[in-house]
């Protein structure tokens, strides 16, 4: 047996110097020891999956020592999907913390309109911080609805199929994909829907752009657009905001409430606030993964804000063992996300944690009796965004519709 140093490397979790030291059975006649019986050895003190862990053993050095890094190169095909997407949501939401972006975005929020619903004026107002100057909940709430409204049928523009920019006709039929310009690539689109005009015979390119800068202009898109350019404004008015991604496809926002001190959901698409459970109970969703994402705060796992039905979803979550997406999440997290002790991130952290466990305490003690969450009216509502026929073969018209 030899005594070996671990050295651990960022964004790994650190250990403290007494158990900085391990012992390694030798082989090979000392040049060698068993890898697999050392990355066990460093799951019982990392609390991280031994796929993850790359190790450079240095046996000249007195005493020997282990680097330990962070590696994806083991991983499976669904974890490495797993990996890449919440990576590029993390890069994504990096936009809405650019000033430039912010203030343009800010511009073009109509205030006045915003202000108008308090339920008295404000001395002091600033529009880059309506946290600062709401002084209730009820405030905060009131601006928040009034900016779902505008946004929906003022703002921005649901996109089904493309109206022909030839003739102005709405009579066009999907063709499929074309490959995307380099102008569209400039702007984050790396799919372009193509629309046959049946009047005109010309053919409508819909570029599908994920810049926030871009999407300003053209005001136009399906979910993926709308949460991601009102993520952008959320943001220019000082709320911490966060992008939420489901895996069956839809996307919304989450805003912190400094009043009710927790995140409430935000859907622009619908113009719904505090709704969690509107897509299970009204859409009829069949929901598996929910992330909510910020570059305060990093990636958190917000399932169970969206579901009462824990057992069917569990059933669902299949991509990834659970304990890896846990491993994951703190590793991405750890490598991109700074929470400084004491901070306003690290507090809602921890209230969130509170919530978010008191759902699973909910499910586990009490899913079949009077104290389980209660659904709203507004969340038994089927979708209202896209066309109809759309909705219904996507089977999230509801039973309300």
């Amino acid at each position: 047996m030899a005594l070996v140093k671990i050295i651990v490397e960022h964004p790994l979790p650190q250990l403290d110097e007494d158990l900085s030291y391990i012992e390694i059975e030798e082989t090979d006649e000392g040049s060698g020891y068993d890898e697999e019986e050392v990355k066990c050895q460093l799951f019982s003190l990392l609390e991280v999956q031994p796929e993850f862990l790359s190790l450079d053993y240095i046996k000249d050095s007195s005493p020997p020592i282990i680097f330990v890094s962070l590696s994806f190169n083991r991983l499976g095909r669904n974890e490495i999907q797993m990996k890449n997407r919440l990576s590029s949501y993390l890069k994504q939401v990096q936009e809405y913390e650019d000033e430039r972006l912010q203030i343009k975005a800010n511009n073009l929020i109509p205030h006045d309109r915003l202000i108008g619903v308090l339920s008295s004026l404000p001395e002091d107002v600033n529009t880059r911080d309506y946290p600062k100057f709401l002084n209730t909940d009820e405030d905060e709430r009131r601006v928040l609805q009034e900016l779902l409204k505008w946004f929906k049928h003022d703002f921005f523009t649901w996109m089904n199929n493309a109206p022909c920019e030839n003739c102005g006709s709405k009579e066009t039929k999907s063709t499929g994909m074309a490959p995307p310009s380099g102008e569209d690539k400039k702007w984050g689109a790396s799919r372009v829907e193509t629309y046959f005009c049946s009047k005109c015979s010309h053919v409508t390119r819909f570029p599908r752009y994920n810049k926030t800068e871009k999407l300003l202009e053209s005001r136009k898109g399906r979910c993926g657009e709308w949460a991601n350019c009102f993520c952008l404004i959320l943001r220019s008015m000082g709320f911490p905001t966060r992008y939420v991604i489901d895996f069956t496809d839809h996307v919304w926002s989450e805003v912190w409430l400094k009043h009710s001190q927790r995140y409430v959901h935000l859907d622009s698409c619908e113009a719904k606030l505090d709704g969690p459970l509107l897509y299970e109970a009204g859409w009829g969703k069949k929901l598996n993964y929910t992330f909510s994402i910020s570059v305060e705060d990093g990636i958190t796992d917000t399932i169970w804000r969206y579901t009462r039905k824990w057992d069917d979803v569990k059933t669902r979550r299949t991509m990834v063992n659970e304990d890896f997406l846990t491993t994951l999440i703190e590793l991405l997290n750890n490598k991109h996300v700074s929470k400084e002790p004491h901070s306003k991130a690290r507090m809602r952290e921890d209230m969130e944690k509170e919530e978010l466990n008191n759902f699973k305490e909910q499910h586990m003690t009490n899913s079949s009796s009077k104290n389980e969450r209660e659904v709203n009216e507004e969340e038994k509502d089927g979708r209202l965004s896209g066309d109809k026929e759309w909705r219904r073969a996507r089977g999230e018209l509801g039973e309300k519709n």
